[in-house]
Parts: C-alpha cells; sequence; structure tokens
C-alpha cells in the first residue's frame, strides 16, 4: 500500500523527468533546460532550503586553472522549488564553463530566478584559495530586486 505521503510527492513531482529514473544525462555545455522545478506546498511557512554543493567547479576564463568550490543556494518562500538531481547535473555543467568567480554565481542566480517564482532567493560561492587568495560571493535576490533588473 502506497501512502498518501508518497502518492502527493508522486502529483507533486509529476513533470519531473529525472528523479527516481536512475540515469544521469548531463548536457555538458552550459544549458538552462537541465534544471527542473515542483510546486512548493510548503511555501508560506517562512522555511529556510537549503542546497549546498560541495564539489562545484569551474575553471578560470583567463589561466584555464581549474576551481574548486562550496556552492550554496538558500531559498525563502518560493513557490516553486528546484529538484536536486537536476539541480546536481546543472552545477557539474559548470566545470566546463569558463568564468570569472562572480560570474559564475551571477549566471546560477539568474536561471534560478526563471525556473522558481521566488519571494527570496540567495546564492553562495566560496572559492576555494588560488594563488594564495581565496574569495566568497554571496548574492541574495527578492522578487522586488529580480523584477527590477528583469530576470
Amino acid at each position: 500500500m502506497v501512502s498518501f505521503c508518497a502518492q502527493s510527492c508522486r502529483r507533486n513531482l509529476k513533470g519531473s523527468t529525472l528523479l527516481g529514473k536512475g540515469e544521469m544525462r548531463c548536457a555538458g555545455v552550459y544549458s538552462l533546460k537541465v534544471l527542473e522545478s515542483f510546486f512548493n506546498k510548503y511555501q508560506e511557512d517562512g522555511c529556510v532550503i537549503t542546497f549546498e554543493c560541495s564539489k562545484f567547479a569551474c575553471f578560470c576564463p583567463i589561466a584555464g586553472q581549474p576551481s574548486d568550490n562550496i556552492c550554496s543556494l538558500y531559498f525563502v518562500l518560493c513557490v516553486k522549488l528546484v529538484e536536486s538531481k537536476p539541480l546536481k547535473l546543472y552545477l557539474f555543467i559548470f566545470r566546463s564553463y569558463g568564468d570569472f568567480h562572480e560570474g559564475v554565481v551571477g549566471a546560477i542566480v539568474e536561471d534560478l530566478i526563471r525556473l522558481v517564482a521566488l519571494k527570496h532567493i540567495e546564492i553562495k560561492g566560496d572559492f576555494f584559495p588560488r594563488g594564495g587568495i581565496s574569495i566568497s560571493r554571496r548574492l541574495p535576490i527578492t522578487k522586488a530586486r529580480a523584477q527590477d533588473a528583469n530576470l
């Protein structure tokens, strides 16, 4: 017998193409199409949903050197949430994407704003030291700020 909770979750994820399929389709090139979302039935309770990718990587567009990082995503009061497996595949794409740290974080924010109907989202990129200097970029975005920037 399938529980009510399991039935409810399956209805919520009706459009999901990757969850529970046992396959890993990674585009290999930068694409927003990898991401999937689902309706957040707890959007009014004010909780913060955090995704942390401890193996996030990108590379310097000038030197071509790889950069190992931690990328943290915080969602608050979003109408939709990003599905974690497609998010993982999306973040893996950045391993072959050359941009400066600030640009990588900015690209992720813009893509997620387009995906989820947000009230507040925050991305934090902790870039490990390269040449003795570590970089951290934190980018909080509210719905009003996203609308002002035409995102």
